[in-house]
């Protein structure tokens, strides 16, 4: 990824209060965008490196950036942010419990220090999921003039994948997002969620293992049944090239349709921002 910077020239400054902005947080930056909710149009989009070091100098960053940037200190009619990370429980709503949200999340994670217990209900696949987000961001989103609805990068993936699979319910959908040293697999099957899951990875290996253990684990043929790929990689990448290998249909995911976008946002690799783009529909 890189620094981009996109701004429609219908962009007005002083009347973001008609305007949605949402945001995503992961280990490498920040990206955010701007949808005019009047002509449903994405007008600006910017994705910001952050420095890799330690935890405490990178959330000094985020919270810099929440405070001092000249887009993301305004006041917008909604605001959503995403936090991407690879630490969280994805737990029926039957088997849900407030009370014991921290013993949920920790049977399966570590829960760092200075970091609270977050949740969010993914309706369509009837569950909650729950993961930990540093107080330090936490408590700079509560400084911000905007009510942030704090998300799980799973909410928007999970919700595009059921709407997907739910107009093609014949067919088994696979659908991975990727994020630097991690990525985010769903199964959907008759319409219905087989899998949602997060896999850890250090190198392109690693990676390739994990997508061929899913299709084996649920008897996917890998010269039948495509993979639908988002996230932080690029198409040419040597990831890529060495994935088409074993999964020959690898299709690249594009912009939800039921948004128009700024001609700037032509020169953007759309399978980048489609988690970002389809926050909106959640928050």
């Amino acid at each position: 990824m890189r620094n981009i910077a996109i701004v429609d020239e219908t962009f007005d400054i002083n009347i973001t209060e008609s305007y949605h902005l949402s945001v995503q947080l992961s280990s490498d930056g920040l990206s955010f965008a701007v949808l005019d909710t009047v002509r449903k149009k994405y007008i600006a989009l910017k994705n910001l490196l952050i420095e890799e070091s330690h935890h405490s100098a990178s959330e000094d960053q985020v919270r810099r950036l929440l405070q001092t940037d000249n887009y993301l200190n305004r006041k917008y009619k909604s605001a959503g942010l995403i936090f991407a990370t690879s630490s969280a429980a994805l737990i029926p709503n039957a088997l849900y419990d407030q009370d014991r949200q921290e013993e949920l999340y920790r049977f399966s994670n570590h829960l760092p220090g200075k970091h609270n217990i977050v949740s969010h209900e993914i309706a369509c696949v009837d569950a909650r999921v729950i993961f930990a987000l540093p107080k330090a961001i936490l408590d700079a989103l509560e400084n911000s003039p905007n009510n942030f609805h704090i998300l799980h990068q799973s909410g928007p993936m999970i919700e595009n994948a059921f709407l997907e699979a739910k107009g093609k319910a014949s067919e088994i959908l696979v659908s991975a997002q990727i994020f630097p040293n991690f990525f985010d697999i769903t199964v959907f099957k008759n319409g219905k969620i087989e899998l949602y899951n997060s896999f850890d990875y250090k190198t392109d290996q690693d990676f390739i293992f994990y997508i061929l253990y899913v299709y084996e684990q649920f008897g996917l043929n890998p010269d039948k049944i495509s993979l639908s790929l988002s996230g932080q990689v690029e198409k040419h990448s040597k990831l890529i090239t060495s994935l088409l290998q074993f999964l020959p249909n690898i299709n690249f995911e594009e912009f939800n349709r039921n948004f128009t976008y700024s001609y700037t946002f032509g020169q953007l690799n759309q399978h980048q921002f489609t988690n970002l783009i389809n926050l909106y529909r959640c928050v």
